[in-house]
């Protein structure tokens, strides 16, 4: 297969095709004469994201006593926002592998998947999946992302 790229002109094209939806969490399109939808089933198809409801918070202790993310990557903050992620993600160092890629998960997930505004604060509950990275990959991610749209 050839490499995909993004086309913003397609997208828009689409766009200018949707049809009325009274469901939130699904958008319809005409093309061609024809009527489909998009809903999160096919988001979660395309995107290779878990799909269902968010399920009740179980966070892991850290067996290693190394401390938490949070305190290792986070300097501990418990509220900061996108503009400060991105700050600490571009000057992060570490022995810690894990550690590094729990960043840049979190790093991914809020400024591609949730695409927020640098101002926007990051939910503390995003923070706490990555203490068990388990969790955090098996989450309903794409209920989430439906969500901020």
């Amino acid at each position: 297969m050839h490499e995909l790229k993004f086309s913003g002109q397609l997208v828009h094209h689409l766009l200018l095709r949707q049809i009325q939806s009274h469901n939130k969490s699904e958008m319809w399109f005409t093309v061609g004469g024809k009527t489909f939808q998009f809903s999160i089933e096919e988001f979660c198809l395309i995107t290779g994201l878990e799909c269902g409801h968010d399920p009740p918070l179980e966070v892991k202790e850290k067996r290693d006593g190394c401390g938490s993310f949070r305190s290792s990557m986070l300097n501990g903050e418990v509220r900061f926002n996108n503009k400060t992620l991105e700050a600490i993600f571009k000057s992060a160092s570490s022995d810690s592998d894990e550690d590094m890629v729990k960043l840049a998960l979190l790093y991914f997930l809020e400024t591609v998947l949730f695409g927020k505004d640098q101002k926007v604060f990051i939910r503390a509950h995003n923070v706490e999946f990555l203490e068990d990275l388990d969790t955090f990959n098996k989450y309903p991610w794409a209920e989430s992302v439906m969500k901020q749209l």
